[in-house]
């Protein structure tokens, strides 16, 4: 009686489980066919018009020009160290990050 029930309680979970997969696959068919059929019912692409405005084109020079915005870094980079420690009190006025350097000017 058991090997029967069980046979029985598996063959109705097994036929439940093609009628589920049996349902889904209906389902997915048909909403494929709606859309294959929207698909063919589609208004055709009209051409698309722009009005533009036009000048007569006239030979001459034109000299390009280029606005850019952005950073310039040099490619040599200084570290100045000095040679004694100890701590800097003042700097000159002159002296800025990226500055240009002359042979004798006071920099500490």
């Amino acid at each position: 009686m058991r090997f029967l029930r069980r046979s029985l309680v598996g063959l109705f979970l097994l036929s439940l489980t093609v009628g589920i997969l049996a349902w889904a696959g209906n389902s997915v068919y048909s909403a494929l066919q709606d859309k294959w059929a929207q698909e063919s019912k589609a208004q055709p692409r009209r051409e698309r018009v722009f009005s533009v405005n036009v000048l007569t084109a006239k030979a001459g020079d034109v000299v390009p020009e280029m606005t850019a915005f952005g950073e310039i870094r040099s490619q040599r980079v200084l570290d100045l160290r000095a040679t004694a420690a100890g701590r800097i009190v003042e700097l000159a006025n002159g002296f800025v990050e990226g500055g240009t350097v002359k042979s004798g000017d006071l920099l500490v």
